[in-house]
């Protein structure tokens, strides 16, 4: 869904409701909402650790690693890979960054095993202050595919904005635009998407939430069709728990789910969720040492507790 809940992260901030707050907060909501993906808020009830690997019990289906580090020239790298045992396929991914600070640019390169090179170039305050511009591209050898986005967004105290340009060939240029609006924890949302080679406004989202030291609920409302809720609350340090209802109205489905997560100590903490689909997912992970991170998860299907159909997962993070 798109404009969910504002980050767990932000939440949980013991920090007044300052402007500069707010605009970390609307900035968050804009990224979710250009990106398609869930939310922090979301992806608390839905997955049981921070990398969601699921394979079936007792076989390990998919391991996933993960490894970055940066030079004393400010050059960062990351890679990460993923192998899945029952098909023999491995997915890798190698990516450097490099900033240089005083022109405000930022330069990335991205390559993967399908062979898909990703280039993005990105100019940030110079302009303005809190205007950032950036061109990213795609270009797969094999297959002679490629795309391309202008991007731009704007970030000032109340308020956050981007207009991003998709000048995809296939599918014709697509005009994304995000506004985010907020005011002493208040925050209230917009995002659309204008199809331009057919003069269609493709998605038409709306979110409204509001945030506290502990406490944050949001409402959404995407496309007039799918309605979501979702309440989230630090009971005590350590202790966290949230709750999503969504109901579509096309299809008269309701969902939901409940999730929590304690901290063991200040290196390991443990989550539990459960859905409307009797999905229980279990996962704990352990800060080994400084820069290494271990994830264990698994997921039950409760409806079907005698098919064989769970899944465990297994995740290890490197950082240098």
């Amino acid at each position: 869904m798109l404009l969910q809940n504002v980050l767990h992260r932000y939440a949980v901030d013991h920090r007044e409701n300052s402007s500069r707050h707010i605009a970390d907060l609307a900035e968050e909501w804009v990224k979710i909402a250009i990106s398609n993906g869930p939310s922090r808020v979301t992806q608390f009830l839905c997955e049981v650790a921070r990398f969601p690997i699921l394979v079936p019990s007792r076989h390990i289906k998919r391991n996933f690693n993960k490894y970055g580090s940066s030079t004393d020239s400010g050059v960062e790298f990351c890679s990460g890979g993923v192998s899945n045992q029952d098909t023999g396929k491995v997915f890798a991914t190698l990516e450097t960054k490099y900033k240089i600070k005083e022109y405000g640019l930022t330069f990335s390169e991205k390559w993967n095993t399908d062979n898909t090179l990703a280039t993005d170039i990105t100019i940030a305050d110079k302009l303005l202050s809190g205007l950032s511009l950036g061109y990213s591209c795609t270009f797969s050898p094999q297959t002679g595919t490629k795309t391309g986005k202008l991007k731009s967004a704007y970030k000032h105290e109340h308020v956050a904005a981007t207009a991003d340009f998709d000048l995809s060939l296939s599918t014709g240029p697509l005009i994304n635009a995000t506004t985010v609006v907020g005011y002493q924890g208040w925050l209230a949302g917009y995002h659309a998407t204008i199809d331009s080679q057919r003069s269609k406004l493709t998605k038409n989202n709306f979110a409204l939430g509001f945030t506290a030291s502990d406490f944050a609920l949001h409402t959404s409302v995407d496309n007039g069709r799918e309605f979501g809720a979702s309440i989230y609350h630090k009971v005590k340090p350590g202790l966290e728990g949230a709750i999503n209802l969504a109901w579509n109205s096309s299809n008269n489905v309701t969902q939901f789910g409940l999730g929590t997560k304690y901290n063991l100590d200040n290196d390991a903490s443990v989550r539990a969720k459960i859905n409307s689909q009797l999905q229980i997912g279990l996962g704990y992970q352990q800060k080994l040492r400084e820069g290494v991170t271990l994830t264990l998860s698994t997921n039950i299907d409760g409806k079907n507790f005698n098919s064989g159909g769970h899944k465990f997962g297994l995740a290890l993070d490197l950082e240098a």
